[in-house]
């Protein structure tokens, strides 16, 4: 569900319109459910977070890896100093994230 969630689900219990991004964590209607459920998730992550991650190829900010999820498909972005990784995975479908579809040209079209 992610924190950006918490601000419009407070404005929403107490009745006030607004136009924030996020939807409410207790929805009261299928819209409401419906926007919830195709938001998207971002984060990146911190070094200190990660210090035994043998796949940290650039310290510091400029090493942080990026993610964006939805309910079905997750992107990763690592930071490579030769060539920049990124990892696509039907986390619906492989939940373990076994198969990097990064690289498949089906799913360029598909999406």
């Amino acid at each position: 569900m992610g924190s950006i969630n918490v601000f419009p689900t407070i404005l929403s219990k107490l009745s006030i319109n607004h136009n924030c991004e996020g939807g409410n964590l207790f929805p009261i209607s299928n819209k409401e459910k419906a926007e919830i459920k195709s938001l998207l998730a971002f984060g990146e992550n911190d070094y200190s977070l990660f210090s035994n991650n043998q796949r940290k190829y650039i310290k510091g900010i400029k090493g942080k890896w990026r993610i964006a999820q939805s309910n079905q498909w997750k992107l990763i972005f690592i930071p490579d100093p030769k060539e920049n990784i990124y990892e696509f995975y039907d986390i619906k479908n492989d939940p373990l994230e076994t198969k990097n579809l990064a690289n498949n040209t089906l799913y360029d079209k598909e999406i």
